[in-house]
């Protein structure tokens, strides 16, 4: 089993603030893959609909990478400075 790391602080950080307690779900959810799948903090395209079980989309791929929470790469996204806090 794997663990993920949270920062007691980061339902403050500015960048979470900014998108929404919808996309802090969804960067928790994320997380929460990463650490399971160990993929160093990407997430494929493909991954993105099971994240959003039980929710409506509402552009989050675009909220998420606007915030700077997400960033573009090939395939899919990178969970930003995922591997500094994991």
């Amino acid at each position: 089993m794997m663990w993920a790391r949270l920062d007691d602080a980061f339902p403050q950080h500015p960048k979470v603030v900014a998108a929404g307690v919808f996309c802090e779900l969804i960067q928790v959810r994320a997380i929460c893959y990463a650490c399971r799948y160990l993929t160093d903090g990407f997430l494929p395209h493909g991954i993105i609909p099971a994240l959003l079980t039980g929710l409506e989309d509402a552009g989050v791929e675009t909220r998420m990478v606007e915030t700077g929470l997400w960033e573009k790469a090939s395939g899919g996204y990178m969970i930003h400075d995922f591997l500094e806090y994991n």
